[in-house]
């Protein structure tokens, strides 16, 4: 019986939770860069069909078959971003960055005799995704009629739209949306009082002014 509880025990400590990716996580996740030597990135990566090419070995092993002679490669590759120095703030990050796309080699081995004429051994690094960026928003306005949460502030009003809600009150939440019970929740919108601040008299849209914008991938021929 103790040995039931210890195996138990021993299998609780490999329990996680797993959650679905949204459709952007799996674009992200699923997609490749295109990276590799020059003959590699200028072909589009159809050398993988072709062979005789380092950075195919990561596609196609077998490609190496075409060797006849050693061969090695290495592949750098810089991105910039271009602009105003004073466009993008970047937390005092370079906006430049260096990246090694690809390197390997190939040792082609001929034989004497038989009807196997040579032997490729080969070791390829090609870089498929890069995930490191970072990101900022710069001077993106988002208020105006087109708020999201000035839409809200409409619908916390009665049917008819001339009283408005007091969406902390349980029986007024239950005459509108979740969606604006939330927001008032989470303070994106926020009670609007009369000038001697007795009587409710709407609600304001809680928006930020602006944000800044900027992105940086470092490491990337693209």
């Amino acid at each position: 019986m103790k040995k039931k509880y210890v195996v138990a025990a021993a299998l609780a400590l490999f329990v996680a939770s797993a959650s679905a990716q949204d459709i952007y996580k799996v674009g992200l996740l699923t997609s490749t860069d295109l990276n590799g030597d020059a003959r590699y990135v200028g072909m589009g990566g159809a050398m993988s069909a072709l062979g005789a090419n380092i950075s195919a070995m990561s596609t196609n092993p077998a490609s190496t078959a075409q060797y006849r002679r050693n061969d090695f490669s290495i592949t750098g590759g810089v991105l910039t971003t271009s602009g105003k120095a004073d466009d993008f703030n970047f937390f005092g990050q370079n906006k430049t960055r260096g990246s090694l796309d690809q390197a390997g080699f190939v040792y082609s081995l001929p034989l004497q005799s038989g009807s196997m004429r040579f032997v490729s051994l080969g070791f390829n690094y090609r870089k498929t995704k890069n995930f490191a960026e970072l990101a900022a928003l710069n001077h993106v306005r988002v208020g105006g009629l087109m708020s999201q949460t000035l839409e809200l502030t409409q619908l916390a009003r009665t049917t008819k739209g001339d009283t408005p809600l007091d969406l902390f009150n349980v029986q007024d939440r239950k005459n509108t949306i979740p969606l604006v019970n939330g927001a008032a929740d989470a303070f994106l919108i926020e009670k609007q009082f009369s000038a001697d601040s007795t009587q409710l008299v709407g609600y304001l849209p809680a928006y930020a002014a602006g944000y800044n914008y900027g992105k940086v991938q470092w490491g990337s021929n693209q």
